[in-house]
């Protein structure tokens, strides 16, 4: 009996270690705060090359985000020299300023909480055969056709390097998940894919210093509606490995060791 605990100890530790070391991230995997990708034909991507684009959150925990996932596609599905991974991203946490009668929410300049740049993505071709728009807000340009394939990054911070977040249940904080990505190949041009999963107010984009609400196209099916863009961030690796260990232990007193 010892001998099979120790085998489905060995699995378990290798099945963590293999999740750690491709860091990929599923729909039926924890996470902290979740916006899935908008895969469907309303689904569209948001010019994000050598420009700030941003998203608000909510944290109820005090803990580091050391884990952030985007998805996002190549327009017209022309990859980079060196193919979807030939880019870096740069990220910031933002404070939020809320909307009020006169203006949207956006990110707060004056609440850069923290921030790290040219990070190396890993990634993995999460979706293809799509029929998806494009939508570059400077133009503004709106393409109901620009790309068929959509891709997971994922971005891995070390724990001495990320971010706490201050919330909690009862005190509840908005912060801003600011991404900008990084590509040194004039011909390929990357976009952050838009969420079905709408929560508070719209994404925004920066030009200029200021920032501005992002709303769907006109020619766009969901034409003035608040968009959203598609990211997740899951518990830490610690926090993992700790879920893992605590199975393990319970795997081993049901056995019969420890108890």
């Amino acid at each position: 009996m010892k001998s099979f605990v120790t085998i489905i100890i060995g699995l378990f530790v290798l099945a963590l270690a293999g999740q750690l070391a491709r860091a990929d991230w599923d729909p039926n995997d924890p996470y902290k705060w979740v916006q899935l990708p908008d895969l469907e034909p309303n689904g569209m991507d948001v010019y994000d090359k050598s420009r700030w684009l941003a998203d608000d959150f909510l944290c109820t925990s005090m803990n580091r985000i050391t884990d952030i996932h985007i998805w996002g596609s190549w327009k017209n599905d022309i990859l980079p020299t060196g193919g979807a991974g030939a880019l870096t991203f740069s990220l910031r946490i933002y404070g939020d300023i809320p909307a009020d009668p006169s203006n949207h929410s956006e990110p707060n300049e004056n609440q850069k909480l923290w921030e790290r740049n040219a990070l190396v993505p890993t990634y993995r071709l999460y979706a293809t055969g799509l029929q998806e728009g494009w939508y570059d807000p400077s133009q503004p340009l709106y393409m109901p056709l620009g790309d068929s394939n959509c891709y997971q990054y994922n971005l891995l911070i070390p724990e001495p390097n990320a971010f706490m977040q201050q919330g909690d249940p009862n005190n509840p904080i908005v912060y801003w998940l600011a991404v900008q990505a990084t590509v040194s190949d004039p011909s390929a041009i990357f976009g952050w894919k838009t969420s079905a999963d709408h929560w508070n107010d719209d994404a925004t984009w920066r030009t200029g210093g200021q920032w501005y609400e992002l709303t769907y196209p006109s020619g766009h099916p969901l034409y003035g509606q608040s968009i959203d863009l598609a990211f997740v961030i899951t518990p830490e690796p610690a926090t993992l490995s700790l879920l893992v260990l605590g199975g393990l232990a319970l795997l081993r007193h049901k056995r019969g060791y420890g108890g």
